[in-house]
């Protein structure tokens, strides 16, 4: 049987890197761990070789189609109750889209639109 360990990383197209980079480094906290022309690979655990990466298509790329088939969002879990409400407050200082706030009864999740219109949530998990 297979079994997979993890997931490890995602990769998402993007219209700009460099927006993209910006976004989630100074807005979402991750750091680049490595670069290229077409690409830029992120990681919040600094063990990592990467966890996101973003692969530039172009400005004229269309945008994710929420009633299409395809990525719904993909999450970052805070360590504390401080941590997400640090993270709301952030989103909300940099005018970033909030689409939801959700209590799953096992988690309280913030879900955003990063500047592609990609959807995300940073969450804490309930004790």
């Amino acid at each position: 049987m297979v079994k997979p360990k993890k997931l490890a990383h995602l990769v998402i197209r993007v219209r700009d890197l460099e927006r993209s980079k910006k976004f989630y480094t100074e807005v979402i906290g991750l750091h680049v761990t490595d670069q290229s022309s077409m690409m830029v690979f992120l990681a919040a655990d600094t063990n990592a070789s990467h966890e996101l990466a973003f692969q530039a298509v172009g400005a004229e790329a269309k945008g994710p189609d929420a009633a299409g088939v395809g990525l719904q969002h993909f999450a970052w879990q805070m360590n504390t109750w401080e941590d997400l409400e640090a993270a709301y407050r952030k989103l909300k200082e940099h005018n970033v889209t909030i689409t939801a706030i959700r209590d799953h009864a096992v988690s309280l999740g913030v879900y955003f639109l990063d500047p592609d219109g990609n959807q995300s949530e940073v969450f804490y998990e309930l004790p």
